[in-house]
């Protein structure tokens, strides 16, 4: 087998850490699938959004017990329990639902750190490190608006026409923000496919066979990322664009 490029100072673990952090996470993602089924969604879509979460968690548990110099572990696992956040914005607790809406889709942005990092978990190229640093950085500043903005109904006070308004504000500015952050993370994920590209090329033969696979379907998954935020700020169709 070749040889799988190490870092120093990654973070090596006890199996008994791994196996907490594994239980810990398998108990966060039904939690947040119990919020999903609690409010109504079908069973079907709950299992097809649970079992991609624990698929990370159980690869980067492994990973992490297997291959302890590298960081790729402890980020399969950060990308199965961000993979879980969004889900719990389903739980009519107006405080808990901010909040996962606020943090929500940051898997997004920790997939494309995996794939520019593999397989030693390093981003080694300046561009990656300040392409993956941008990408964190639009979802931060959208947290920080969804926190400020976020308005849930089960707060609004209907009788109140100061509050209506101020609700109905407060809505449209986010949607709009939330435009502006889609567009930005579409572009993002347009430099992930870029550099996956110049990655594919640069690497030697031996090297294509190491990382060939992880970058295929880093560049599907990214370009579906660039074609979906993109798809809902630009216009689509003829009449949009006549508009």
């Amino acid at each position: 087998n070749a040889p799988v490029a190490t870092d120093p100072t990654a973070v090596g673990t006890r199996p008994a850490a791994v196996a907490a952090v594994l239980i810990a996470g398998i108990a966060w993602a039904l939690l947040a699938e119990a919020i999903r089924l609690r409010a109504g969604w079908p069973v079907v879509w709950v299992i097809g959004d649970l079992l991609p979460g624990l698929a990370f968690l159980a690869c980067g548990a492994w990973t992490w017990s297997h291959r302890p110099g590298t960081r790729i572990g402890p980020l399969l696992i950060a990308t199965g329990l961000a993979w879980y956040v969004g889900t719990a914005a389903a739980s009519a607790i107006p405080a808990l639902d901010r909040v996962a809406y606020a943090f929500q889709g940051y898997y997004d942005a920790l997939l494309a750190w995996l794939v520019l990092a593999w397989p030693s978990g390093l981003l080694r190229w300046t561009s990656s490190r300040l392409v993956i640093a941008a990408f964190l950085g639009i979802l931060a500043v959208r947290s920080l608006a969804r926190l400020v903005l976020f308005r849930s109904t089960l707060e609004l006070d209907v009788g109140d026409v100061a509050a209506v308004d101020r609700y109905v504000a407060d809505t449209l500015l986010r949607d709009q923000l939330d435009g502006v952050a889609r567009l930005a993370i579409g572009l993002v994920a347009i430099a992930v496919v870029v550099l996956i590209v110049a990655r594919w090329r640069s690497a030697s033969a031996a090297g294509r066979r190491i990382v060939g696979p992880i970058l295929v379907g880093g560049l599907a998954f990214t370009t579906a990322i660039a074609v979906e935020s993109l798809g809902t700020v630009l216009p689509t169709t003829f009449a949009q664009r006549a508009l």
